[in-house]
């Protein structure tokens, strides 16, 4: 299956309720969030969607409630973490029926001309006028929401990248800081610097 994967493709979040259910109406707000500010897909159950933490069944679920939440507006890409191959030909399966356009290894799009990032999910406005600007060639602007962007786009790369993308999403009014174990919610410094 070839799926254009060009524009800005949020690895979006899975949503907790404070009893580690998984908040469908958290992650439909969200969706309908990004899909408002215009990214052009999004990817769900990377690492920012905490996929190893859900079941088989939750997996499922949440990708049959994010494609019915964007009814073809946008593609739904999805990750996935089983340990063997018959399981993840069995999920690849699944999924497909369930109308996702992909199955998306984190590392799968990097050839791909667009954006894929846990801080869209925060700064999806900001994220598309990047991407828009350096496709025009228009450097210094670009470069300007870039240096801007820099200090939220590190946190990306350490090892609590989904708790700071959540609690900033929290902050942002676009969902919880809710996770679960073994994550756990920042404290301290991190916290104060998200």
């Amino acid at each position: 299956m070839k799926v254009n994967c060009q524009g800005v493709f949020p690895a979006i979040s899975t949503q907790f309720n404070d009893d580690d259910s998984i908040n469908d109406e958290s992650n439909a707000r969200m969706s309908e969030d990004l899909i408002k500010n215009g990214i052009d897909g999004i990817i769900a159950l990377v690492t920012m969607g905490e996929n190893p933490s859900l079941s088989p069944q939750e997996n499922r679920k949440f990708i049959k409630h994010t494609v019915e939440t964007v009814n073809g507006r946008i593609l739904v890409l999805s990750g996935f973490t089983e340990n063997t191959a018959e399981f993840e030909s069995q999920y690849a399966k699944d999924i497909e029926q369930l109308g996702v356009e992909d199955i998306a290894l984190e590392n799968l799009l990097l050839k791909a001309t667009g954006w894929i990032s846990g801080r869209e999910n925060v700064f999806p406005r900001e994220s598309i006028t990047l991407l828009k600007l350096a496709r025009a060639r228009r450097i210094e602007q670009a470069r300007k929401i870039y240096h801007w962007f820099i200090p939220q786009l590190l946190l990306d790369i350490i090892q609590t990248l989904v708790q700071c993308v959540k609690f900033a999403e929290q902050l942002f009014g676009r969902g919880s800081e809710n996770v679960r174990l073994p994550r756990m919610s920042l404290t301290g410094n991190e916290r104060a610097y998200v």
